[in-house]
């Protein structure tokens, strides 16, 4: 598995993004929530939304960023086959609070598989 997002990976079209806000299962933690549901597919699609708080465009692509290199980081430990939107609140997040911030929400949907300690 390639540790780059690919094109494939990436949940794009409005209608399907909108879809998975209105009917995805919810969990949260402070500066982020996590929306998903499954998608019938052998893989995993992803998206990154910064609220619309942000002030700068610099500040909403900064949150984009940083979501997408720590969700990079983790993805080979998340489970195939559904749809997740990151919401990204405002913020002076550093790159490990997003980390933190993705880990555990991924955790508490039971999306994220623990590895072993002697694979790696």
């Amino acid at each position: 598995m390639k540790k780059s997002l690919t094109r494939q990976e990436r949940l794009r079209g409005a209608s399907l993004i909108r879809e998975l806000l209105s009917v995805g299962e919810k969990v949260g933690c402070p500066g982020a929530k996590l929306l998903f549901r499954e998608n019938g597919l052998a893989y995993t699609r992803v998206v990154f939304i910064p609220t619309r708080k942000s002030r700068t465009a610099v500040e909403r692509n900064r949150a984009r960023r940083l979501g997408k290199e720590a969700f990079r980081q983790v993805k080979q430990g998340v489970k195939a086959g559904y749809d997740l939107a990151f919401i990204l609140y405002p913020g002076e997040f550093t790159y490990e609070e997003r980390f933190q911030q993705v880990s555990s929400l991924l955790r508490k949907a039971g999306l994220l598989q623990e590895r072993s300690k002697g694979s790696g």
